[in-house]
């Protein structure tokens, strides 16, 4: 994946995976009538590239209003593990999405962190003992460390909003 597949996909909006509710949820969460759906299934399943780029921002705009519906705090920072923290792209669309600050745990090496419950125990578990918020542990100590994902800038971005307003028009269509 690259960003010039990134920005064709995003520049045309033309295709969309709308996210699945389970039926045991159906009426709750951030989309609560949605059953999923591909809108232009031809062009998504015509290139992989980009049906994996779309499979990704669906990810990322279901995250996205998922903690903009918990927090209105731009300053409070998102931290990504496991899958999220190893795709290229994930956290960066939650950045330019979010307009926040986002993270990913690594090890010493710049290994994502693939498994973080324990570790966010830890981390939880240390904030506790000193009084202060799990965002300002030192994790140095934990063997591990974060580091930020940049935004997406300039055009890209703009592609990336256009987009995402197209999807929430789908959203808003098909969410009944």
């Amino acid at each position: 994946i690259n960003e010039q597949t990134l920005g064709e996909t995003v520049r045309t909006a033309d295709c969309f995976v709308l996210p699945n509710i389970n039926p045991v949820n159906h009426l709750t969460g951030p989309f609560p009538g949605l059953k999923g759906t591909i809108i232009n299934e031809s062009e998504f399943f015509r290139n992989p590239e980009k049906a994996y780029i779309i499979a990704n921002l669906t990810t990322a705009f279901t995250t996205a209003h998922q903690i903009n519906a918990i927090t209105h705090d731009r300053d409070l920072p998102l931290v990504i593990t496991a899958g999220g923290s190893k795709d290229k792209y994930f956290g960066r669309l939650l950045a330019t999405i979010t307009d926040r600050k986002v993270y990913a745990l690594e090890d010493r090496e710049g290994n994502a962190l693939t498994e973080t419950t324990s570790l966010g125990a830890a981390i939880v578990g240390k904030a506790a003992c000193l009084q202060i918020h799990p965002y300002k542990v030192d994790v140095s100590t934990l063997g591990v460390r974060y580091r930020e994902l940049p935004a997406f800038k300039n055009e890209l971005k703009r592609y990336i909003e256009h987009y995402h307003n197209r999807f929430m028009e789908e959203i808003d269509k098909h969410n009944v």
